[in-house]
């Protein structure tokens, strides 16, 4: 509410009227002059000092990290398509912050791709066909255009997986969704 003199003067008035707030004027024993809560009579600045002192207390612990992090991966389980449409939204919301991010953190970058490009070149072998190679990355530009939809080279076997690497030739290329492709990471499943 934006003008507390609309509020009940005290908490009897409020309970009675069923309001959830009252404004008696006073400052409480802190000195805030702010609303006071219905049900318990606490004031709105000191719950709110409360909360907030609970959260930062608790946010840094690696427990509440997991948890959020769980919470949010059970949430992207369960609405897969609501997740794609919230990031599509909010990369087009930020678009300026995403370009200011990457141009902030061009070194970074440039790191990761010279060793990317490090790891092809280990894991490109003398015989491989270069043409047909290309080919997949332009077929996947022609796709992404073609459907709206970011689709990007993966390798089905990991250039720099954890328990095995894969080689940089067509042969381990495939073409899938960016949104796949990230969700997969440098994972190799076996399937029987």
């Amino acid at each position: 509410m934006s003008d507390l003199s609309e509020l009940p003067k005290s908490r009897r008035e409020a309970l009675a009227a069923g309001a959830a707030r009252f404004f008696t004027g006073n400052p409480c024993k802190h000195g805030h002059l702010a609303y006071r809560y219905a049900c318990g009579g606490a004031c709105s600045a000191c719950s709110d000092a409360v909360t907030l002192a609970r959260y930062y207390r608790v946010k840094g612990t690696p427990e509440y990290k997991e948890a959020r992090r769980a919470k949010a991966q059970r949430q992207r389980q369960q609405n897969p398509e609501q997740v794609a449409v919230w990031l599509a939204d909010w990369k087009i919301r930020n678009a300026e912050r995403r370009r200011q991010y990457r141009i902030d953190r061009r070194s970074l970058y440039a790191a990761h791709a010279a060793k990317r490009r490090a790891a092809e070149l280990e894991r490109t072998p003398v015989w491989a066909d270069e043409r047909q190679t290309q080919s997949m990355y332009e077929v996947a530009a022609r796709m992404s255009r073609s459907f709206g939809i970011e689709m990007q080279v993966d390798h089905v076997v990991p250039l720099q997986g954890e328990r095995v690497s894969g080689l940089h030739v067509h042969y381990n290329l495939q073409i899938i969704p960016a949104l796949v492709n990230q969700k997969k990471s440098n994972r190799f499943e076996v399937t029987a």
